[in-house]
């Protein structure tokens, strides 16, 4: 191998790409939302702003200096590197090892719910005195369901901490794969072209390579293959093929496809942006990794939403493939092209609220408003916009953000004292509004709940409302009777598929019994990884969470719930 060529190739690349671097129907008074304390920003609550920093730590991008912590006398007990959750109380306290052990091998592969999935990573991340009792260990397990949800690094630091075989580690770059997972290749390239200009890895290389060849700047592309065939000689025989068409700009020289290949981040890119047909070899891989990349190369719009309804499609990589869409019959993928288009702020929002109104019917809510909420973030709720005040307070609630939400029902609830219309319009936000509210920050109304309904919240036979006044008390507010008396009209039946019964009586006994672990544990297998539109399953897991002190959580798989469940 020759060396110092290939150092001289290198320097001058890196010279050259710092350089360019360089270069770059009674009207009643509407309800109020009174804070119980003095305003505190946009936080819903202290407590979980500090659990957000106890998680800042081990979820954060980019270079990290970590010490290797001592070596805990039960690898079990390890866990990330100065994170315990954010929970509170011990984490396994009254739980077995055995029942445990069972409940981690039965979890589901994919996890939809963004609430679930987040309780579920900080119960596998966290250091805690592992369960009572004997039965197998339960590190190798935490360390592949992290790997199961995409947290690879995490996965090795545990791994690490637990004194176990580190994982070898996924080939992919954590400053150019998120950006490639959302479908977003121009931050991809910015990403891979600052990573060149420090230390690259063979990946960061193949990732600049493709973006040369993306952008017309064959020569350069062809610099950086030289040196990765000279450094690194194994290499990657599908990025190879996959370049060779990149460069062939007529497409009839390049050789055929390897018929396998690392399915990377980088390689399901290429395909997706080149157009070409991932191996076949691919479908016979069943693990979650695998999975979720090979998402991103469906065609179809309608196989792009199942995927998103499933957690396996990023909601950013969906939008990516909606604003892809030529000539689509898709109406959401229409309404999201003009809501990018739109650059007055009210042009966006008349776009954004029929893609939120058509995701809601869909089931698609919760990932298409979390790909699109931050286009309304900087859109004042004027009058002439009051008519979406539901849609918009629903989806910003489906995308986590409260903030946004208390700003729409507000703005109805000031012009609700003068405007009746704008007064019903803060009443039905009002019930949501309710539901989500894990920082006390909204105002209890004893008559909500009816007001709700007699200004439009549902009607016969009340399924809707049904799985709203129980959600409700299954984070602690309260329901009158004689709001549920109302319902009893035609009460029809919520159909679902329920869970096993033994998984039934466990996530109620964990719940009861204060095991936090454990009856996260029940709630992800009971909901399958989603959202459930049955209210008995939904209610059940609700008041577990909600049991062992996960409050907020509890209420932000409710949300999610409810929005399953509106779209019935």
């Amino acid at each position: 191998m020759t060396v110092f060529p290939a150092r001289a190739l290198i320097c001058g690349l890196i010279a050259g790409f710092m350089a360019a671097t360089a270069a770059a129907e009674d009207r009643r008074a509407p309800i109020r939302l009174i804070p119980a304390d003095p305003p505190r920003g946009a936080e819903m609550n202290e407590e979980p702003a500090e659990r957000a920093q106890q998680q800042e730590a081990p979820a954060a991008q980019g270079p990290t200096v970590l010490v290797a912590p001592a070596k805990p006398s039960d690898p079990d007990s390890a866990g990330l590197p100065g994170f315990e959750g954010g929970f509170g109380l011990p984490l396994w306290r009254g739980s077995s090892r055995a029942a445990v052990a069972r409940l981690l091998e039965g979890l589901p592969q994919a996890v939809a719910s963004p609430a679930l999935r987040d309780v579920l990573f900080r119960v596998l991340a966290a250091g805690a005195a592992p369960p009572e009792g004997e039965g197998p260990r339960l590190a190798p397990l935490r360390v592949g369901l992290l790997q199961s949800l995409g947290r690879a690094r995490e996965a090795a630091l545990l791994a690490e901490a637990a004194g176990l075989e580190t994982p070898p580690p996924s080939a992919g770059s954590a400053a150019v794969d998120p950006a490639l997972a959302s479908g977003d290749l121009e931050a991809a390239c910015e990403a891979a072209n600052a990573e060149m200009v420090r230390a690259p890895s063979a990946y960061v290389q193949r990732a600049a390579a493709f973006c040369a060849a993306r952008a017309g700047e064959a020569d350069r592309a062809h610099l950086i293959l030289d040196i990765l065939r000279e450094v690194d000689a194994g290499g990657d025989p599908l990025f190879e093929g996959l370049m060779l068409r990149a460069l062939d700009a007529a497409g009839e020289n390049a050789p055929p496809l390897p018929e396998d290949g690392p399915v990377t981040a980088l390689n399901v890119a290429m395909l997706s942006w080149l157009g070409e047909a991932p191996p076949e070899v691919w479908k016979l891989r069943s693990d979650p990794a695998a999975a979720r990349l090979r998402a991103r190369l469906v065609r179809a719009e309608a196989e792009a939403e199942q995927a998103a309804r499933d957690g396996l499609l990023e909601p950013k990589a969906l939008l990516a493939r909606y604003l892809r869409a030529a000539e689509t019959e898709n109406s959401r993928a229409r309404f999201a092209q003009a809501a990018m288009a739109a650059t007055d702020p009210q042009q966006r929002m008349q776009a954004l609220a029929p893609l939120w109104q058509d995701a809601l019917a869909a089931g698609l809510l919760v990932p298409v408003a979390g790909a699109t909420i931050e286009l309304a973030a900087d859109i004042v709720p004027a009058p002439e916009l009051a008519p979406h005040t539901s849609i918009a307070v629903f989806a910003a609630l489906a995308a986590g953000r409260f903030d946004i939400a208390e700003r729409w029902y507000l703005a109805a609830a000031e012009r609700g004292v003068e405007i009746e219309a704008d007064n019903d319009r803060a009443v039905l936000a009002w019930a949501p509004m309710k539901l989500a509210d894990a920082g006390n920050k909204m105002s209890r109304a004893e008559d909500g709940l009816q007001r709700w309904l007699e200004t439009g919240g549902d009607e016969p036979p009340y399924s809707r409302a049904a799985m709203l006044f129980a959600l409700m008390e299954a984070v602690g507010e309260p329901v009158r009777q004689q709001d549920w008396t109302i319902l009893l009209t035609n009460l029809q039946d919520v159909a679902g598929k329920f869970p096993a019964p033994v998984v039934w009586r466990g996530l109620d006994a964990a719940g009861k019994a204060g095991r936090i672990g454990e009856a996260v544990l029940y709630a992800v297998i009971a909901s399958g990884g989603r959202a459930r539109s049955d209210m008995p399953t939904a209610v059940a897991i609700v008041r577990a969470l909600a049991a062992v002190g996960l409050a907020a959580e509890a209420r932000a798989y409710a949300v999610e719930c409810l929005v399953e469940a509106a779209a019935l």
